[in-house]
Formats: C-alpha cells, structure tokens, sequence
C-alpha cells in the first residue's frame, strides 16, 4: 500500500508541474490588450453562427462592456445591448479593445443617388466579328 501512495504522490506532482508548465507556455503566447471596467470590447467568435459561411462571416460580436476583471486573465462581460444582458466569462485573448463600429467591418463611400457622374464615353470598334450570333 505504501508504494501505491508514493507511485500516486509522485505522479501528482508531475501532473502539477506539467500543468504550470504549459499555463506559463499558453500565458507567454497569449496576446489581448488589457481593459479594465465598464471598458467596451468586441469578443472574437472563431466560428460563424449557423447558417452563415466563413468566408463572408464577421468574427467579431458586440459590443460589450467588461463587467469584472477576476485573476487568470479572464474577464467577465456582458452586452450593451439587447435581450440578453447576462454577465460571462472569456478569457482576454478573446477580446479586442472597444470601436465604434466591430473591427472588421468595412466601410466604403456611399454611390450618390444620382449614380456614378459620367465625362467622356468612348465608343470601342469591334475589329473582327463576333463567333456568337445575336
């Protein structure tokens, strides 16, 4: 019995050592931009809500106000708006610093009602005739 609670000793400790280990590797690793309460932030959703396609999928949901700041590089978070109002936890390298508008949005110069002003037309002669019939 004894060896049997040296063996279970011993391979505790590496179990624990192991564990700070790969925390210390994960924390080195880890990026994000510290916030600190009632900071807006935007949190990064790796996979896009059902129904919508990767590629054209924005990441980023929000906007939300970070509520508390426990240890371990968490923060608890709830949205600024909405039904749904209920404070959860995310760890930081999740989040991305508070903007206007979510971080990948794009946005372009609107077309003016009366469309794109057009100067000079130029007509192009057809040099050899066209293989399809009209």
């Amino acid at each position: 019995m004894d060896v049997h609670r040296t063996t279970s000793d011993i391979a505790r400790q590496h179990l624990n050592s192991s564990q700070e280990s790969q925390k210390r590797f994960y924390d080195r690793t880890a990026h994000g931009a510290p916030c600190q309460r009632g900071d807006s932030v935007w949190l990064h959703q790796p996979y896009p809500n059902r129904g919508n396609f990767s590629k054209l999928d924005n990441p980023y949901t929000g906007p939300f106000e970070v509520v508390q700041s426990p240890p371990n590089n968490t923060y608890r978070i709830r949205p600024v708006s909405g039904p749904f109002t209920f404070p959860f936890t995310v760890h930081f390298n999740r989040l991305k610093s508070g903007l206007e508008t979510s971080p990948n949005t794009v946005i372009e110069d609107p077309i003016p009602e009366t469309g794109i002003p057009v100067h000079d037309t130029v007509e192009i002669p057809r040099t050899s005739p066209s293989p399809h019939p009209h």
